[in-house]
């Protein structure tokens, strides 16, 4: 909320000459102000009191773990993104997945309990799971 709160009156305190972006697909020109140098003298001539005043030698300590930490979640992170990009195998490694927990259970073939549902998984020409479900009624 403080960040918020520090931007909203860096923009209303400190105005800037104003420009516009470049015009995105629908001919909108964003405006910007040209106000980054001044935020800068303004944030530093506030933060460097704060820490010649404050001692900050204990993030200096933990730099290496914030670094190993950001590492691997960046490392994460970009992993996700690429298969968030490639959703056609995404979806078909969720649903191999989702079809080796849940093969013949009535919650993966909807039918009655007194039938046996087999599913029989086969990749299609796009690369999707395909499943072709064959019923038996069993007699008691």
């Amino acid at each position: 909320m403080g960040t918020l709160l520090w931007g909203i009156l860096t923009l209303v305190a400190l105005p800037g000459r104003p420009y516009h972006g470049p015009p995105t697909r629908n001919n909108f020109r964003p405006q910007y102000w040209a106000n980054g140098f001044r935020f800068y003298l303004l944030s530093m001539a506030i933060a460097g009191p704060l820490i010649w005043h404050c001692s900050v030698l204990h993030l200096y300590y933990k730099t290496t773990t914030l670094t190993g930490i950001l590492a691997l979640f960046g490392l994460l992170f970009c992993t996700l993104m690429y298969f968030k990009g490639s959703e056609p195998v995404v979806e078909l490694y969720f649903e191999i997945i989702i079809s080796f927990f849940t093969l013949n259970q009535a919650s993966f073939c909807p039918t009655p309990a007194s039938t046996t549902c087999t599913a029989t998984p086969s990749l299609t020409s796009t690369g999707a799971l395909s499943c072709t479900r064959t019923s038996a009624a069993t007699s008691a």
